[in-house]
């Protein structure tokens, strides 16, 4: 087994990791036939010193699950699918020949219609335009036989995962810092932004597990390959990626070759789209539930005699919170509880009529600073 030291210092250092190398000259080797791409630009115009901004990620995803989209599309469509290891001489995707693998053939067309849900639900939360005809790039090159035989496509595939998996294990951790340097304060916002703490971090949890799928994909084209070992990782990597969006070490970067029309043929988002319906094949569940900070009280109203006081039970949940404290009446007003970040606790009988609680983050700077307010509730009383 790896000793941990070893482990940390493949983490604190990038530059043990490949994965530049084979982006801006993808050389799959045998395995994918000799594709090779030379000396490729990457986007000037990115800075190389600016923070990531949450539709800078966004975007950027966006273009990789379009990519991957049409990608696939065309490896059902392509001379490929009628290796043996697929659909078999003569054979398609939706009508294989009886020696090919019908299985394998799902995995593919699973693969498609998983990317363009991704790309369906970044295009609406960045809030980029209602369909795909608005989206920065229509066109997607790939080196000449990406197409045509088993081995380069599935050496491009795994090019590709690899790159996707690197920038949402990056996404996961630059949401996680954004949703860290936002005010508490800062309200849910509409898609588009600007966006709240706990709707950043709810983006991280989103990229986790759109990772997650993209992992899937590695292993299964690798088994589509027939590798012995398709699973053959301990942990996902970042191959090196720093940034998601800005600089030469971004996932932008390595998306590069694939905007760049000397690198290959050109294909088509919008036929890719068009002709998804008719090979891919649907898959189940929705993106996690998305939880933001929320303060309760059951009953409210709460029902007294004339001239009394009530009791209730505070509920809350504050996702972007590592602790929290609850106080009356105002922001440095009486503490209720100081508690973790979700539960609910019972007032003894002390509640008056428009009495409002303050959801406090008590985990970020002052805990009674008005900023650190996570949210409010107003309790009143109803007499029988």
């Amino acid at each position: 087994m790896q000793p941990n030291d070893e482990i940390l210092k493949n983490v604190a250092n990038p530059g043990r990791r490949k994965f530049f190398r084979n982006m801006g000259q993808i050389g799959l080797g045998a395995a994918a036939g000799g594709l090779v791409l030379n000396n490729l630009p990457q986007l000037a115009a990115q800075s190389t010193s600016m923070q990531d901004q949450p539709n800078q990620i966004l975007l950027a995803a966006l273009v990789a699950e379009d990519l991957a989209s049409t990608f696939y599309y065309n490896g059902l469509v392509g001379g490929v699918i009628q290796d043996p290891g697929l659909a078999g001489p003569g054979g398609t995707a939706t009508k294989p020949d009886p020696s090919g693998s019908p299985q394998d053939i799902s995995y593919l067309q699973a693969a498609l219609m998983q990317e363009i849900t991704h790309a369906n639900l970044l295009r609406a939360v960045g809030n980029f335009g209602a369909d795909a005809t608005s989206d920065p790039y229509q066109t997607f090159y790939f080196p000449t036989g990406t197409f045509d035989t088993l081995s380069n496509f599935i050496g491009m595939l795994q090019v590709l995962e690899e790159a996707f998996i690197g920038a949402y294990l990056t996404a996961v951790r630059e949401f996680a810092s954004l949703a860290a340097q936002t005010s508490s304060s800062v309200p849910d916002g509409p898609y588009g932004g600007p966006y709240s703490a706990a709707q950043l971090d709810y983006f991280a949890q989103v990229s986790a597990s759109i990772m997650g799928v993209e992992a899937e994909h590695r292993v299964l084209g690798r088994d589509i390959l027939g590798n012995t070992l398709a699973n053959n990782l301990y942990y996902e990597q970042t191959d090196g990626l720093l940034s998601v969006y800005n600089g030469p070490n971004s996932a932008v970067a390595a998306l590069t070759p694939f905007l760049t029309s000397s690198t290959g043929p050109a294909y088509s988002l919008a036929t890719a789209l068009a002709g998804a319906s008719t090979v891919g094949l649907p898959s189940t569940g929705n993106p996690p539930a998305y939880h933001p900070a929320s303060l309760t009280a059951s009953p409210n109203p709460i029902p007294v005699s004339a001239g009394q006081v009530g009791v209730t039970t505070i509920t809350w949940n504050a996702p972007s919170a590592s602790i929290i404290q609850i106080r009356v009446n105002s922001p440095s007003g009486p503490l209720f509880t100081d508690n973790v970040n979700s539960g609910s606790m019972t007032t003894a009988a002390w509640v008056t009529n428009g009495m409002t609680f303050y959801l406090q983050d008590a985990g970020s700077g002052d805990p009674t600073a008005a900023a650190n307010t996570l949210a409010t509730l107003t309790v009143s009383l109803k007499t029988s």
